[in-house]
């Protein structure tokens, strides 16, 4: 599939295809839009990013689970579990912005849409199930992670952070 079929099916995909999912909002619009295609979307909690990179013909789910969460050799080994034991599809990490004491908990998956045709359904029913299964896990451990931590979920105005940590 070419970038701009992959821009096309992606927020298709999320509207109509995926259970509990907000509706996907560009992230902005214009000229810009039109070279890097991104939308924002929420399951449950989570502020959900998904970016098309047209020059590798990829797709990038960034979700943020947390934000204002204080460092600690807790959060580490937190993370550190998830990626061990509970993702799916996706991997974890922590992010800082200005204050180093301070992160933010992402989790991401990349998809090619080289690998994804409409000739062959099963890749798109596989896109699907990876973006279904993401934004699941997200939607669970975004809110426990708030919780354990004392941190806060993103806000709709924490979107363009997502695109910049991603």
């Amino acid at each position: 599939m070419n970038p701009q079929e992959f821009a096309e099916l992606v927020p298709f995909l999320i509207a109509e295809k995926l259970e509990d999912s907000s509706t996907p909002v560009p992230l902005v619009g214009g000229e810009i839009h039109e070279s890097n295609p991104a939308w924002t979307f929420r399951t449950g909690p989570v502020l959900t990013l998904a970016l098309i990179l047209p020059r590798s013909n990829e797709l990038r789910l960034t979700c943020g689970l947390a934000i204002d969460v204080p460092y600690s050799a807790e959060l580490f080994r937190f993370v550190n579990y998830l990626n061990h034991k509970q993702l799916v599809f996706g991997r974890a990490f922590l992010v800082d912005n200005l204050d180093p004491t301070i992160a933010a908990v992402l989790t991401q998956e990349i998809v090619y849409g080289d690998g994804v045709s409409w000739d062959y359904p099963p890749s798109i029913q596989n896109l699907l199930r990876i973006i279904g299964t993401l934004s699941g896990q997200a939607s669970r451990l975004g809110p426990e992670i708030a919780s354990r931590f004392q941190a806060k979920p993103f806000s709709d105005a924490d979107a363009a952070l997502l695109l910049g940590m991603g």
